[in-house]
């Protein structure tokens, strides 16, 4: 009998396993044949002393020879698989088959291995739908859970699939990336042994962004995004529509000076005022790689640090209202001779002199009173807030600490895409005329030319510009204004200001006091107030920025989009998609009318599938042949744009094995301290209790007593195991564990003892037969850490002699 591939043999004898009662294993073999054997061929390993059995489970491997042999039937050049055929047949079983098809279903040799529905069951988990809720629909779709071929397991087991070749993936993404724009961008930073510490990439629609909006950037890292734990960090901005918009994506290693000025100058783009956290480490990394860029501290988070102490004394001075004071007293300032002032009054009126707190807040008071960089341009931001909300999105809808790093990438991409979108809306929202709520003629003229968001705040400053009046300063020139508020209110006595206006109607040119133009852009009510004083007809150009209008975009040299929507002959994959769709449905329409019909259409849409795998196949290969130069090769794969940035770093070959586990912000515990860390109260122990098994107050209990065989053989048995769920049924590994040790860091270190200590275990091995110890002879070391759990790992030095043979082994023992 001859199948046309060794596929169709597979589901043939697939089909006759399932029918007849037995588990089929997959197909192995050599060039020349293919073998498809029972699952229970083989024998159970033996269990000797140095492979005992670790789990108690049972083996199906029965030594059954049943299975069938495929041959290859070559062209006459040999080098083509014509077909294949039976060689031997192999139908006799040692074993019973099995009846029940309850017992039969979960075998994984009938389940489902469908490509298209594995692709969807793939999407399914991209989309970050649980997995329950995944098996509901499938069952569903199937119409209950007795017809489904597959179960929950092996949702988790593609789950893990998916995370292999985890930095495979990842460059292959970029490589996509970099491929389908050339102006795609990534750097790495690598460990000494090539694993990648550090990773910065940004795609070509931000850069393009950045060209727009890149005037003042908001930088924060957030926590809990990946599989390995390294921080994210996101430069982020407003666009024209006031909404947040990303630069560039960062992945740190760590939170260091070192780690924060190689992100900096990847970004190495220059910005005029960034805003950041109070992260010790990130402004003398800004200083180093932007020494001209306006480096501000997020105001929240300034406030927040000392949130515990500022809260206690709203409290303590809840009836005077300290907290509306206090508030006032940092945003309203117009001056940093003013906030001085305000700032000295505080002090008196609360008695607050000697209040360390204050004390911190003042020493820093450039870095975030608004007060002090009014003439500095940040748009709309005074804060992190905008990070703070990207974060958000982010953790909340695209990733978690389970996403593996090219899931990451292709789940930020998805989160930009998303958010370009709304953009796309609201950029066509603003192509109507808008109505304005009066016919003041400068209002007029930029209603076509805000965007619509910054359009309404235009209004809204006209409607409260109808609060404010205005005269002529006595103290000035002609053209000075004093522009003040009709409700003053006393209860402050600087939270209402009368403001100078300085105007010259000839050269169009106008200065506020409050600088709110010269910070953000956007005009104050003050300057409304003189526009309609002054009954101007147009305001002038330059105080309307080009920043904020519907015109926004800037001519830059290179193709906007991350992807290419057109192909060589001018039409995009849509109009495509739109032809073939209708010839597809007009197939699907005849081909249901009878079974003829569908059988001749899916022996034609095979081998059309088929013919079309191969032409892309084929110009894989193509691509590879014609490959540019300049590109890397890492492993046999061909990586174009992806070089390390230091000159150093680009000689180094980066490896594609998992990165280390990022290390948490804090101080790390040198190697030199950690040996010196103990659990418990301070100073040496008093072991004072004795055990109730052999009376000796040396530090141990009756369930680590070797005075006992059975403690003496459980603890060697529990020799090299690690914490958490083995990995196999069989310990494969004789080989002693290595000693580690857990610090703050939950960085595993390996200790190194003394070469006192090894003298003395030798001297203690040497000596053990001259003492007379028959079974077991254990002399203990306790080395005591702290990690997150609080754990303790007592290592021990074991001794065994049997008969005249002495074995002597350090092993790590996990109580």
């Amino acid at each position: 009998m001859a199948f046309r591939s060794v596929n169709e043999a597979h589901k043939f004898y697939l089909r006759y396993a399932y029918e007849v009662g037995f588990p089929l294993k997959r197909y192995r073999g050599a060039k020349s044949h293919k073998c498809l054997n029972c699952s229970m061929e083989g024998k159970c390993a033996e269990r000797t002393v140095d492979n005992p059995k670790v789990r108690k489970t049972s083996s199906k491997r029965m030594g059954c020879k049943a299975g069938m042999k495929l041959k290859f039937i070559y062209d006459d050049a040999g080098k083509n698989v014509v077909s294949v055929r039976i060689d031997i047949l192999r139908l006799k079983h040692n074993h019973a088959f099995i009846t029940d098809k309850a017992e039969n279903d979960p075998f994984s040799c009938i389940k489902s291995h469908d490509p298209a529905y594995r692709e969807f069951r793939g999407a399914m988990q991209d989309s970050r739908v649980p997995q329950h809720c995944i098996m509901d629909l499938v069952m569903d779709m199937h119409g209950g859970p007795e017809f489904l071929l597959v179960t929950s397991q092996d949702g988790c087991s593609e789950g893990r699939e998916n995370n292999s070749n985890d930095m495979t993936k990842l460059l292959e993404f970029f490589t996509e990336c970099k491929k389908q724009n050339p102006q795609f961008f990534c750097d790495f930073q690598l460990e000494d042994d090539g694993k990648i510490r550090s990773i910065f990439w940004s795609h070509t629609s931000q850069q393009d962004e950045y060209a727009d909006f890149g005037d003042a950037v908001t930088f924060d890292t957030t926590h809990k995004t990946n599989l390995y734990g390294k921080p994210l960090g996101m430069f982020v901005g407003a666009n024209n529509h006031l909404r947040c918009t990303t630069f560039g994506f960062v992945l740190l290693g760590d939170e260091t000076i070192e780690t924060f000025e190689w992100a900096f100058n990847a970004f190495k783009i220059h910005v005029l005022c960034i805003y950041a956290d109070q992260n010790p480490a990130m402004p003398v990394a800004l200083g180093r790689v932007f020494p001209n860029t306006i480096h501000r501290l997020c105001l929240w988070h300034v406030q927040n640090r000392f949130r515990t102490h500022l809260n206690e004394l709203y409290k303590r001075f809840e009836d005077t209202d300290l907290k509306a004071k206090f508030q006032s007293i940092i945003h309203h300032p117009l001056t940093p001779f003013e906030f001085e002032a305000t700032w000295e009054w505080m002090l008196d009126e609360f008695s607050l002199r000697d209040d360390t707190t204050l004390k911190s807040l003042h020493e820093i008071q450039n870095e975030w009173i608004p007060a002090f960089f009014k003439d500095d341009f940040c748009t709309v931001m005074v804060s992190t807030q905008r990070s703070e909300s990207m974060n958000k999105v982010v953790k909340n809808s695209h990733v978690d600490v389970n996403t593996p790093l090219h899931e990451f990438a292709k789940q930020m991409m998805k989160m930009m895409y998303e958010r370009k979108m709304k953009e796309v809306a609201e950029a066509l929202a603003c192509k109507g005329q808008r109505e304005t709520n009066t016919l003041y003629p400068f209002e007029i003229r930029v209603a076509r030319t805000y965007t619509r968001v910054v359009m309404c705040r235009f209004e809204e400053s006209m409607k409260y510009s109808t609060a404010y009046k205005i005269v002529s300063d006595p103290d000035g020139g002609p053209d000075d204004y004093l522009v003040r508020h009709t409700n003053r209110s006393n209860k402050i006595v600087w939270g209402q200001h009368e403001f100078k206006v300085k105007t010259d109607v000839d050269a169009g040119k106008y200065c506020c006091e409050c600088k709110q133009w010269e910070h953000t852009g956007l005009l104050c009510v003050h300057l409304i107030k003189a526009f309609t004083h002054l009954q101007i007809e147009r305001i002038p150009k330059e105080y309307v920025m080009k920043r904020y209008t519907t015109n926004a975009k800037v001519d830059v040299l290179f193709h906007r989009y991350d992807r290419k929507m057109q192909g060589k002959d001018g039409k995009t994959a849509l109009g495509r998609q739109n032809v073939e769709m209708l010839k597809t449905m007009k197939v699907v329409t005849l081909s249901g009318m009878s079974e003829a019909r569908k059988n001749m259409a899916l022996v034609v849409l095979d081998k059309l599938i088929e013919d079309m795998e191969m032409m892309v196949h084929q110009l894989r290969k193509g691509e590879v042949k014609t490959a540019d130069a300049g590109e890397t090769v890492i492993n046999g794969s061909s990586f174009q744009g992806i070089q390390p940035h230091d000159a150093i770093e680009a000689r180094k070959a980066i490896s594609l094995e998992k990165p280390d586990r990022a290390k948490p912000k804090g101080r790390t515990i040198k190697e030199n301290e950690a040996s010196s860390m103990k659990l418990g109260a301070k100073g040496e122990k008093k072991k004072n209790i004795k055990c109730k098994k052999c009376g000796v107050a040396d530090g141990h209990n009756s369930r680590t007593c070797l005075t006992l065989k059975e403690n003496r053989v459980r603890l060697a048995n529990m020799v090299g195991r690690k914490k958490g769920r083995l990995l196999g049924s069989r310990n494969k590994s004789a080989i002693s564990a290595a000693h580690w040790i857990e610090t703050s860091t939950s960085r595993k270190r390996s200790v190194e003892f003394s070469d006192d200590e090894d003298t003395d275990d030798s001297d203690m091995e040497t000596d053990g037969s001259a003492q007379g110890v028959d079974e077991m002879q254990l002399s203990t070391r306790v080395l005591r850490s702290k990690n997150n759990c609080g754990t303790k790992f007592i290592h021990m030095d074991v001794y065994q002699t049997v008969g005249n043979v002495s074995n002597t082994g350090v092993q790590d023992i996990d109580v």
